[in-house]
């Protein structure tokens, strides 16, 4: 049974309004409390491909489910939003559902992230980290040591390498993290594949991201004033700021106001 690329997180009448993220952190908000703001409006959340890495050689063919799924659905697409390493890939589907004919949403994107060899690393670390409890010393410090060595900052295609390494690291620190705790092959094996599909993800971004044509403007942007955007500044003039930390962001009701602004009446 092929699993449905997008989940609804409202359904109301006023035409759909997809999302593009990863899962939120636990504890920080994401499009589904974005979407309690969204009165009316059809609300989709696109769901990540399962894939690894290896598998995402471009953009297009990544969103391509996520393309297929909004034209079927029906509806009229009024509005496409991207947070964080999901705003370069919401901007290329908005792109291809305007050139398919099918609508002309409006695009907002909500503190986009350009993902490169460093941002990769941190979330390596950060993912890591979560095991140290179960790893040695040795261990631990050895697995750290492939994201501090991923070399000079790389983005796009030239980042591809850099996942690979960093998705066989982390499987063979969750390997020695697991036998310590005895956690079942199965639940190994998922907790292995949700990482390898985040890492997919962060190269399906960089690659949208790092095409000549994709210094194309990212829409109404949308920017914390309390702290730096991770993208580069030429290509975030024009944008709106709001006095809330980047993470709370998409559950800032004066955020939610100016994005219904965009999507208009």
């Amino acid at each position: 049974m092929t699993s449905s690329p997008w989940r609804v997180l409202a359904d109301g009448s006023a035409g759909v309004v997809l999302t593009v993220a990863f899962e939120a952190r636990r504890g920080d908000p994401g499009f589904a409390d974005l979407a309690s703001y969204l009165t009316g409006y059809r609300v989709l959340e696109a769901v990540p491909p399962a894939t690894t890495v290896t598998e995402v050689t471009e953009y297009g063919s990544y969103i391509e489910p996520w393309l297929t799924g909004a034209l079927a659905d029906g509806s009229s697409v009024v509005g496409v939003l991207g947070h964080c390493a999901g705003a370069p890939l919401a901007a290329r589907l908005a792109t291809a559902i305007r050139r398919c004919g099918a609508a002309e949403p409006a695009l907002v994107t909500v503190d986009p992230v350009l993902v490169d060899s460093r941002i990769a690393a941190q979330e390596y670390r950060r993912a890591v980290d979560s095991l140290a409890a179960q790893l040695t010393p040795e261990e631990l410090a050895g697995a750290r040591a492939v994201g501090a060595g991923t070399g000079p900052t790389t983005t796009g295609r030239a980042l591809l390498p850099v996942l690979v390494a960093l998705e066989d690291a982390y499987r063979t620190a969750l390997a020695a993290a697991c036998r310590t705790v005895r956690v079942p092959a199965a639940m190994r094996q998922q907790l292995a594949d949700r990482f390898s599909a985040y890492l997919a993800y962060l190269a399906a971004s960089s690659l949208s991201a790092d095409e000549p044509q994709a210094v194309a403007p990212l829409g109404a942007l949308v920017l914390s004033g309390t702290q730096d955007a991770e993208y580069p500044a030429g290509l975030l003039v024009g944008a709106t700021t709001f006095p809330t930390d980047r993470p709370r962001l998409l559950a800032d009701a004066d955020v939610a106001a100016f994005i219904l602004k965009v999507l208009g009446p």
